[in-house]
């Protein structure tokens, strides 16, 4: 197992195929916030690069009509790849959430309930592929 520190959480990722860990969210779920509603992404995607400048994928902040003061983060990897991505409202810190999977190329955090719908959230990135790893953060 290795062991991957992001913005001070400790994310333990596998090497299995098809594998998924969600933790925190204080919010409703992903799913009721998108079943029915308009799906926005805060402001333009980050796009992540591995180390030879290929993009590797993109994070999101997302957010929905449903769920008006509840925001979750996106992430999408060009290829089948180990993925790690956490949401952090920067007012409240502990308010987090984060997915750890493997075997993907779509991957989202829990919802986070904001205190105030106008404070800022961080995505926090990482994908891990046969091209290397590539990081990228993105706050709204």
């Amino acid at each position: 197992m290795s062991v991957l520190v992001l913005a001070g959480f400790v994310l333990g990722l596998t090497s299995s195929p098809a594998s998924a860990a969600d933790w925190g969210g204080s919010g409703p779920s992903v799913a009721q916030c998108s079943y029915g509603a308009t799906v926005y992404t805060v402001g333009a995607p980050v796009y992540l690069y591995y180390p030879s400048g290929e993009v590797a994928g993109y994070v999101e902040v997302r957010w929905s009509n449903w769920c008006l003061s509840s925001n979750w983060a996106r992430l999408t990897s060009y290829v089948s790849a180990r993925h790690a991505v956490s949401i952090h409202e920067n007012a409240r810190p502990a308010n987090a959430a984060g997915a750890d999977d493997s075997g993907v190329t779509v991957n989202w955090t829990p919802a986070i309930l904001l205190a105030s719908p106008s404070n800022t959230v961080c995505a926090y990135a990482d994908i891990y592929s046969f091209k290397g790893h590539a990081a990228g953060v993105v706050c709204r």
